[in-house]
């Protein structure tokens, strides 16, 4: 138990005091720099593909509220992994919530990130180069999505493109559903995943079963992947029965990701109540933590 606690402690959440990755190529050079309020923002949340002579994603949602943009290009002799690793770092200091990712020849074309997604010329590069990330931020102000493309050219040129959409209508806000390679992503950089799939209310809670497909399949494609499951409630109520629910917490999660297919050897259950920080992920929290 101690060792999950202290495990736990590292998941305290920094709050999102100004608007996400807005300064993560301070050293670089401006290329375009863009801000449009009111602005319907079609959001990728799967790789390009050709269909038809068209460029499409396999998935994607239109998010509205006012989208900053920036293309960068990376002070000389930068590389695209400095460029990624800048990226990844800034939003994990921001507690972003990664939904999507792709790298290198799965993200597709360059080209049509470049040329048909961005619309941004420099970004078009070597398409084994590239790098695609979509992250959700929350904060006292609001929701935050960040979008993150980086490439290096045929020149050897480094360009960074971030877009950020602060989310107009925050108290309708559906949260994302992560896709199984950023599950991967998350628990390999951060040794955890924070399971948002769920609703509580009048104290049941209860799953959104699009959320647990993912985690599904991220599990189905690393066979030796074993998860600890840990639930934290801070409701009402003695730490004995806290400690109780958030047990049940855990446990229910796998019981809907063994019914989808799971391995139950895989799975085990912790509960630590309220004990854990509560910092501001809600009076309920459930973590996938890879052992």
């Amino acid at each position: 138990m101690n060792k999950i606690i202290v495990l736990i402690v590292l998941l305290v959440p920094s709050i999102v005091l100004a608007r996400p990755l807005s300064d993560v190529y301070a050293d670089g050079k401006v290329v375009f720099e863009s801000v449009e309020k009111d602005s319907n923002y079609q959001l990728a949340l799967g790789v390009l593909k050709k269909v038809n002579a068209e460029w499409i994603t396999e998935k994607e949602r239109t998010v509205f509220g006012t989208v900053f943009r920036t293309t960068t290009e990376l002070e000389p002799h930068s590389s695209e992994a400095v460029a990624l690793k800048r990226l990844e770092e800034n939003a994990k200091l921001q507690n972003g919530h990664l939904i999507f990712a792709c790298d290198g020849l799965d993200c597709g074309s360059s080209n049509a990130w470049a040329n048909t997604r961005f619309e941004i010329k420099q970004l078009y590069g070597m398409d084994q180069s590239q790098s695609y990330r979509v992250w959700e931020f929350a904060s006292d102000e609001g929701h935050y999505i960040g979008v993150g493309y980086t490439v290096r050219r045929g020149n050897k040129r480094v360009y960074a493109q971030v877009d950020v959409i602060a989310v107009s209508n925050n108290v309708d806000y559906v949260p994302m559903v992560s896709s199984a390679k950023a599950i991967l992503t998350s628990l390999d950089q951060q040794g955890y995943f924070v399971f948002r799939g769920y609703r509580l209310e009048g104290g049941a809670l209860t799953l959104d079963a699009q959320h647990i497909e993912p985690i599904v399949k991220a599990m189905r494609s690393k066979p030796l992947l074993k998860l600890k499951v840990v639930g934290h409630d801070y409701l009402a109520g003695e730490e004995a029965e806290r400690e109780a629910r958030s047990i049940n917490y855990a446990q229910q999660l796998i019981d809907a990701l063994i019914a989808a297919g799971a391995k139950s050897d895989r799975l085990t259950a912790h509960g630590v109540g309220g004990l854990a920080p509560q910092g501001m992920e809600g009076k309920v929290r459930i973590v996938l933590i890879a052992q």
